[in-house]
């Protein structure tokens, strides 16, 4: 094994209390889904007694997580660092479960340009799907 297969293999952990309130229900784990998604890594949460993949919405609300709980994001892959902190973040956000999550939220691509969300906002989205 090579060094860069080494460190994809390489669990990046961080300790997160939950400061959603109401714990994780419905909103915020589909919003950790989303998040999850945006980077090329795995990413898991655990409490202490079980552990669950970030992309799978039954397994992350069979967790019981409620607010005040501390649980352990971890990651390996590309991204695995950006991946947690971005997890954690969310987590930690104080009113998580409202609509706006900008501050935590990954640097999505536009599939028909490679830009970034930021970027293509910008753009007229009709001008977009022009052929050249």
């Amino acid at each position: 094994m090579g060094k860069i297969e080494a460190a994809a293999q390489t669990w990046v952990e961080r300790k997160a209390s939950v400061r959603i309130s109401g714990g994780l229900h419905a909103r915020p784990i589909s919003e950790i889904i989303r998040i999850a998604k945006g980077f090329d890594a795995e990413v898991e949460l655990a409490t202490d007694v079980q552990q669950s993949s970030a992309r799978s919405s039954l397994k992350l609300l069979l967790l019981g997580v409620k607010e005040g709980d501390t649980v352990i994001v971890r990651s390996r892959g590309k991204d695995a660092d950006m991946a947690v902190n971005c997890i954690a973040a969310f987590l930690e956000l104080k009113g998580s479960n409202d609509d706006d999550h900008s501050v935590v939220s990954p640097p999505l691509k536009h599939p028909a340009t490679h830009w970034t969300a930021t970027q293509a906002m910008s753009i007229d989205p009709l001008r977009l799907m022009e052929t050249p």
